[in-house]
């Protein structure tokens, strides 16, 4: 955990040492928000025993195989929201983002059957199995993103192309699991939600993606859109499936502090620099 925290310092002092190295700067504020969707292997829930299913109204089983493509729809999706300042400097070609946000990973383990058994854990000598549709997953994170963009034309013109490598670390403040059971005076019985699926998640998460993207508008409001192709997470928000890579999409509209230089044009209308 010391490393993971003197990680975040290294990375979140190399915005303040580029400013010092670049000289003339310009700051700008806005929120940001997005979406991942990562897809990949799935490792076996631990409290999965069985799959069943109705076939001609007789009841038949399956054993649970997570290695198979065809055993069910599962992935990890992901969505942020959060606070960001962004100083850029080379005449506003080089950019670097950083903040506050909030992330939420959703991760759904929906197998190809009508349901699975879930070992409700054993009280005493007696193990008690639950038959359930669904199992879900939230976890909370609160960390900062670290990005870096590249504007590849210049300042003035009412849309910008741009490349980004950015990244998201995150501390883990939460996290819940539901289970939605096949009979639902269980699902109520529960209260739909269950304290163990079998490993927790980590602590600690962040992911990198390289992305690009359009800056839309002159002088003010900025807005922009981001798309990561692709996505790659570092450490595992989910506690009972792997993920490899993902894609997303990132909005954000931002405001300029020094909206009084955005105002100063010459006669063919471009802003002084």
């Amino acid at each position: 955990m010391k490393s993971k925290i003197l990680l975040c310092l290294v990375l979140l002092s190399c915005p303040f040492a580029l400013v010092h190295a670049a000289g003339k700067i310009k700051v700008k504020v806005g929120v940001d928000m997005g979406c991942d969707y990562y897809v990949g292997d799935r490792h076996d829930p631990r409290y999965v025993k069985q799959l069943g299913s109705f076939s001609d109204k007789e009841e038949t089983y399956s054993n649970y195989n997570p290695i198979l493509a065809g055993d069910g729809v599962d992935h990890l999706q992901s969505w942020y929201v959060g606070l960001t300042g962004e100083l850029l400097f080379h005449k506003e070609r080089f950019g670097v983002t950083t903040g506050l946000r909030y992330t939420q990973f959703i991760d759904i383990y929906d197998p190809d059957a009508a349901y699975f058994y879930w070992d409700s854990h054993a009280d005493g000598s007696d193990v008690y199995y639950v038959r359930a549709r669904t199992l879900l997953q939230r976890n909370h994170y609160v960390g900062f993103p670290l990005e870096f963009r590249y504007l590849a034309s210049r300042p003035g013109r009412i849309c910008r192309f741009y490349f980004k490598l950015g990244s998201s670390w995150g501390f883990l403040v939460a996290s819940d699991n539901k289970l939605t059971c096949y009979d639902s005076s269980v699902d109520d019985e529960l209260g739909g939600y269950v304290d163990d699926v079998g490993k927790d998640p980590d602590r600690f998460v962040g992911s990198v993606y390289p992305a690009f993207g359009f800056r839309i508008g002159r002088y003010f409001p900025l807005f922009n859109i981001d798309f990561h192709l692709p996505s790659f997470l570092i450490n595992m928000p989910a506690s009972y499936f792997y993920y490899d890579m993902g894609v997303g999409v990132q909005l954000s509209v931002q405001l300029p502090t020094d909206r009084a230089a955005y105002d100063r044009r010459d006669p063919m209308g471009i802003p002084y620099y």
